[in-house]
């Protein structure tokens, strides 16, 4: 059975929640908006060497781990005070799905990561000696 919830935790769990949500919308508005690719000129050349990727990637795995936080929060509390044992069998099973996922994320993650890496410092380098004319 439910626990009963007093004023000041319902408060303080709410506040949690909406923490969260916000955290969540933050970081994931800035992964989506911030730009992945190369600046380009006109004439659709390469000119510089966009280090907000490196923002946006790192954006798109906190989001991650802060929608895996909610999750958890959430099934604890719907454990703790619902009576509805269904809501706390969904909220369970997502969270042990998302994490079984983050291995082969992380993992997927990192083989970008340093293929992006090889790519930008063979760019950075054909930009020095002025070489660079890919599209």
């Amino acid at each position: 059975m439910a626990d009963p919830i007093t004023t000041g935790e319902a408060i303080l769990y709410i506040g949690i929640v909406f923490l969260n949500l916000i955290l969540l919308f933050f970081f994931m508005a800035l992964a989506i908006l911030l730009p992945w690719k190369n600046k380009k000129n006109d004439d659709n050349q390469i000119i510089s060497i966009n280090n907000l990727k490196w923002l946006k990637f790192a954006s798109f795995f906190i989001s991650y781990l802060v929608f895996m936080f909610m999750i958890a929060y959430l099934y604890e509390l719907s454990l703790k005070y619902l009576s509805i044992e269904s809501l706390s069998n969904i909220l369970n099973w997502l969270y042990l799905s998302l994490i079984g996922l983050i291995g082969p994320l992380l993992i997927v993650s990192i083989i970008v990561l340093i293929m992006q890496i090889i790519m930008d410092r063979k760019t950075q380098k054909a930009l020095e000696r002025g070489l660079l004319t890919w599209r």
